[in-house]
């Protein structure tokens, strides 16, 4: 179904209140009194230190109707089937790694995106520095960059009920496949891709779910330098990470658990990707050269390359060394750069977090060009879709 008339039939379904009394601006989002969250609605995790939140976008308006402030540093969000709750990894900051190891300072806020409020934090373990989340079959896998390890949080019966070490460092973006048996990671310290398959397929395995006594067999995949964005095609047949410290993506194919090809993506810092729901396109963003890429899934070639952030002042020559940014040999920091993207289910849709520009851009991907922005707050992080069901 196009975007565009999903989002009219929701319109006529619910009463968004934008003309209520705002109480105040929350880093350039203006909060609402009792905003309803809308369905579908675009969440935004915001990072910047005097106003953490997740912020909460209708799509059909192209306006943030409300936040939930957040205690500590939201970074990635994933959401539950029904559409009713949000899962984001955060940690709380601190002057000095002895803090930020304290207990209760790494965990999964649990957001009820109804009411708009925090329910349950869910500690991760001191110095786990959770990071790329996912909801599959009911549960929420997590990352733990500080652990080496993954973990699963059941919501049902509020605990972690399993987690598995794969021995590779800074452990940073989970993909899983849809019958849960196959789980890929990309570690950006370690050079590689982690593929997990699950290895029992009985039918008591597949009513209650795996746990820590079911066999799995853990591959390395060695890759490019600093892969960290990751995707997975529809059909589960190649799994993209992306290398941010070399320009590059490595192409795995997934019954084999190797890499079948390797390509140049002429970028500065690639750091995410998605596939388009038919499998034809996939979308890259490049942090440093404020470019989003689109290319043939098949053939592997550049379709389209759309420019949206720009360098700070003069810095246009600066150069890219290992994942940093340097201009004359001094680390900089560029004005607006791509920190992630997301596509609408129904394919029509493209949503660009243009980090530093205080604004996440709408890209038609039938036609490539931008069709408006979303104003959100500085330090924008990461984007997911949510629809009630």
């Amino acid at each position: 179904m196009d975007l565009q008339i999903a989002l009219g039939k929701s319109a006529i379904v619910r009463i968004v209140l934008l003309g209520t009394i705002a109480l105040g601006t929350f880093a350039g989002i203006t909060r609402l009194v009792a905003a309803q969250t809308p369905s579908p609605a675009l969440l935004i995790t915001i990072q910047d230190p005097g106003e953490r939140a997740l912020a909460i976008a209708d799509p059909l308006t192209m306006k943030v109707v409300s936040s939930v402030p957040m205690v500590g540093e939201p970074h990635e969000v994933a959401v539950s089937a029904d559409g009713k709750l949000a899962f984001v990894t955060s940690r709380m900051p601190g002057p000095s790694e002895e803090e930020m190891t304290k207990p209760g300072n790494d965990y999964i806020s649990v957001i009820d995106l109804a009411a708009q409020k925090e329910l349950r934090r869910v500690e991760t373990g001191p110095g786990s520095r959770p990071h790329g989340i996912v909801v599959a079959g009911g549960k929420v896998y997590f990352t733990c960059e500080g652990y080496q390890l993954i973990k699963r949080y059941d919501p049902a019966r509020n605990l972690i009920d399993w987690e598995l070490g794969i021995g590779q460092v800074h452990v940073h973006e989970i993909r899983i496949t849809k019958d849960l048996n196959q789980i890929f990671t990309t570690n950006d310290n370690s050079d590689s891709v982690t593929a997990i398959e699950h290895l029992d397929s009985s039918a008591k395995s597949k009513v209650i779910g795996f746990d820590s006594h079911s066999p799995w067999k853990v591959t390395t995949i060695p890759v490019g330098h600093g892969p960290e964005g990751i995707a997975m095609s529809p059909d589960e047949k190649e799994v993209w990470a992306l290398h941010r410290r070399d320009g590059g993506v490595s192409i795995i194919d997934v019954a084999a658990k190797k890499v079948s090809q390797t390509l140049d993506l002429n970028t500065r810092a690639p750091v995410r990707a998605q596939f388009t729901p038919d499998g034809k396109r996939v979308i890259i963003a490049d942090f440093f050269s404020g470019a989003v890429l689109i290319l043939d899934a098949v053939t592997r070639k550049e379709i389209k390359r759309i420019a949206l952030g720009k360098p700070a002042g003069d810095d246009h020559d600066f150069q890219v060394v290992d994942g940093d940014a340097t201009l004359n040999g001094v680390p900089i920091v560029p004005a607006h750069k791509i920190e992630n993207l997301l596509i609408a289910p129904d394919g029509s849709q493209l949503y660009v977090d243009v980090m530093g520009s205080n604004r996440i851009d709408i890209i038609d991907l039938r036609t490539f060009e931008v069709t408006g922005s979303i104003s959100v707050g500085r330090e924008s992080e990461h984007l997911a879709w949510a629809e009630r069901r």
